[in-house]
């Protein structure tokens, strides 16, 4: 019987992954690892986890590594946020932390093959979209190394949530009703600008600037601003104004109309690309975030792993530090992606 080591979340997907490895033919061990200081939430977690192990009956390891997810992930996050910029910190964390630890405990145990419950599928070598688009999670594996496909399994990619749902209730598993979990990880309530304040000395009053570079007033801070940005700015004006641009060099916040929000091109860096030699061109279709829906665009290389994505057609609130992701084979198989680290509007 071939092992398979599992990242065990304590939620109804990697529970039901448990049963469709079994069904397969599969060892399972669960992994979990446990991140944040809030202790009512670690602990859910680790209960969970370690009753739907039960259930099974599955070898099961519980891994604390706070620390070292605060050091990379958190920091990473709040890095991006008090430079201008709007992190994704699933797609930072899926390639520096989750999947490089679930491949270092597998090494461990002389265990080939790892899985998660991501809603993708794996066919032949190549990540594709999963059946259920609403539940769709290909946009946060972009970066991924295409070398480590060969030991990855994802038992979710041909189901829908609902289906979950019925196989969960079906097997009576502890976790088949526990609501789905909504937010980031390591943000209470997804409030990020209440998060970001246990860092008071890197907040930095700054000028609210027009296009042509006139004060219209001061801010507090860049984190509290993003590209696309309407209700919130603070400033009273005569019709709606948007959030154009964060300019970290001058900590400035510009402001703008809406149609300054459009954009024909923008620059991606340290780009990951599947299947692409990354020394010529291709077109594909892009999704500049997560809930974004696929534009057709051409991927042109500008030298030191930064590419040039040209869309067909001009995106809206196309926002440095959120990841722009190539897709080809009718919007369904994963090219990779990379960093947006500017717009040309």
């Amino acid at each position: 019987m071939e092992k398979i080591v599992l990242a065990l979340s304590g939620g109804v997907d990697s529970a039901v992954a448990v049963h469709l490895l079994q069904e397969k033919g599969y060892e399972v061990y669960g992994y979990t690892f446990l991140t944040g200081d809030d202790q009512k939430k670690r602990r859910i977690i680790a209960e969970d986890a370690a009753a739907v192990a039960k259930h099974f009956g599955i070898s099961h390891k519980i891994d604390d590594i706070a620390a070292e997810f605060d050091a990379t992930v958190v920091r990473y996050f709040a890095d991006k946020y008090f430079h201008g910029e709007t992190p994704n910190p699933c797609v930072y964390c899926n390639r520096t932390m989750k999947f490089p630890k679930l491949l270092a405990y597998a090494d461990s145990l002389g265990i080939e093959k790892i899985a998660t419950g991501h809603y993708v599928r794996l066919e032949e070598g190549r990540i594709f979209r999963g059946k259920d688009r609403k539940k769709d999670q290909s946009y946060v594996l972009c970066l991924l190394p295409e070398s480590w496909y060969h030991r990855l399994v994802f038992p979710l990619g041909d189901y829908e949530k609902k289906q979950i749902r019925v196989v969960a209730a079906n097997l009576g598993l502890p976790v088949a009703e526990k609501a789905e979990s909504q937010e980031n990880c390591f943000v209470p309530n997804d409030d990020y600008k209440t998060f970001l304040r246990q860092y008071p000395s890197r907040f930095q009053q700054g000028d609210f600037l027009d296009g042509e570079g006139r004060v219209l007033g001061h801010h507090n801070g860049l984190p509290f601003y993003t590209v696309g940005q309407r209700r919130g700015i603070g400033l009273a004006f005569g019709s709606p104004k948007y959030v154009v641009k964060l300019d970290a060099a001058k900590n400035a916040v510009i402001i703008g109309e809406e149609e300054e929000l459009f954009t024909t091109s923008c620059l991606v860096k340290n780009v990951n690309l599947i299947g692409k030699s990354g020394e010529e061109g291709f077109s594909c279709a892009v999704k500049i975030r997560y809930q974004s829906q696929p534009a057709a665009a051409a991927i042109e290389p500008r030298g030191n792993g930064v590419f040039e994505v040209k869309f067909e057609k001009p995106l809206k609130s196309v926002t440095p530090g959120q990841y722009a992701v190539f897709y080809g084979g009718d919007d369904d198989q994963l090219f990779g992606g990379g960093e947006i680290t500017s717009d040309r509007r």
